[in-house]
């Protein structure tokens, strides 16, 4: 960015932000880098650490993490929403209304998660 800058080219409006962002003008050494913002953004950026012992391909590997939290999401959304971890209800066709409604519920969220992927693809 600053080489650009020095070269009078335009930036790109990524780089526009980047200089927002990270960058400040001093009055004796021009456009300098502000290190603390740098450090805050990585900080709170977040990192990823996927590790296996069977899975070489780094895709697959994440693929499989993911679908194994979609599930464990479920179950949470079982035991959260309809009390699943103590099921209390009046009679059983109570149940079996509350765990269709929620596996009807729970589907069209995996087919709607599964079509935005698409769409960012």
């Amino acid at each position: 960015i600053k080489k650009k800058l020095l070269e009078n080219e335009a930036l790109t409006e990524q780089e526009e932000e980047l200089k927002e962002k990270f960058f400040r003008n001093d009055k004796e050494k021009g456009l300098i880098i502000v290190n603390r913002r740098v450090d805050d953004y990585l900080k709170y950026k977040g990192f990823r650490v996927l590790v296996s012992d069977s899975e070489k391909d780094p895709v697959k590997a994440w693929t499989a993490y993911a679908d194994r939290w979609r599930v464990e999401d479920a179950f949470a959304t079982l035991k959260d929403r309809l009390g699943c971890n103590r099921i209390r209800c009046s009679d059983n066709k109570a149940l079996q209304g509350k765990t269709f409604v929620q596996f009807i519920a729970t589907g069209l969220s995996l087919m709607v998660r599964s079509r935005i992927r698409c769409y960012i693809k």
